[in-house]
């Protein structure tokens, strides 16, 4: 159900749609659009005041997504980043589909949605052998003894994520465009979590003493220059 409210930064249009939760939350999709979700028990004017409320927000953000959103849309496939360095790629019209890495060059020869599509695979395998590896390094620096499993899946709301229960540590599969640090730094906060579980203080002595610069490693991953990379990757 679509609604308008008008606030003092303009109208806001927004989905509004009927949610379990019990309290008002307000979500911007990467395209702009602005979702409200309410529990049934909620009179509707309430929500109108709590988007008002927000407004200043919804629309700032609004206006960004979309503007990202639109680049995005009309931005060509023309490099990739790996390991966070950027490497141009060319395209070759030929029968038979290859892949080529040369002087820094990926050339992929074919066509361009079968050669695509080879191309993930081979990065998805890739990161899987790449961060694989580092996430055995950085379990024997941390002299973790537990058995952890592994996995790589290709998601965008995380960077890894640690099930105690399971004992197995998730890796996103966009981590692989980013530097050799910023992938250590998320490898590094989910081990910490063998150790300590919780985001409290010793969670964050213990991964501050083996990643001093989380902090700013962190905040890294979230560089925009790598958009057009994770569009990519994330397009299923």
């Amino acid at each position: 159900m679509i609604k308008s409210v008008i606030t003092d930064y303009g109208v806001v249009n927004f989905e509004y749609k009927v949610a379990k939760s019990n309290k008002i939350t307000i979500k911007i999709k990467n395209d702009g659009s602005v979702r409200v979700l309410a529990p049934a028990i909620v009179n509707y004017s309430r929500v109108e005041n709590f988007v008002k409320s927000r407004a200043k927000w919804v629309v700032t953000n609004s206006q960004k997504y979309k503007q990202k959103f639109e680049t995005l849309a009309n931005s060509s496939f023309d490099s990739i980043y790996i390991l966070g360095q950027n490497y141009p790629i060319i395209y070759c019209d030929c029968e038979k589909v290859k892949i080529s890495f040369f002087n820094n060059n990926i050339y992929l020869f074919g066509n361009r949605e079968k050669v695509l599509k080879k191309f993930k695979k081979t990065l998805f395998n890739f990161a899987k052998d790449y961060l694989f590896e580092r996430f055995n390094i950085i379990k024997n620096e941390l002299e973790i003894k537990d058995e952890i499993a592994f996995a790589v899946k290709n998601v965008k709301t995380w960077w890894g994520s640690y099930n105690a229960k399971n004992k197995m540590i998730k890796l996103s599969f966009r981590l692989i465009t980013r530097d050799k640090l910023s992938i250590d730094s998320v490898i590094y906060h989910e081990f910490a979590h063998c150790k300590v579980l919780n985001h409290q203080k010793e969670f964050y002595k213990v991964l501050l003493t083996y990643c001093p610069q989380y902090y700013t490693l962190k905040k890294a991953l979230k560089d925009s220059k790598f958009d057009i990379s994770d569009k990519f990757i994330l397009d299923k």
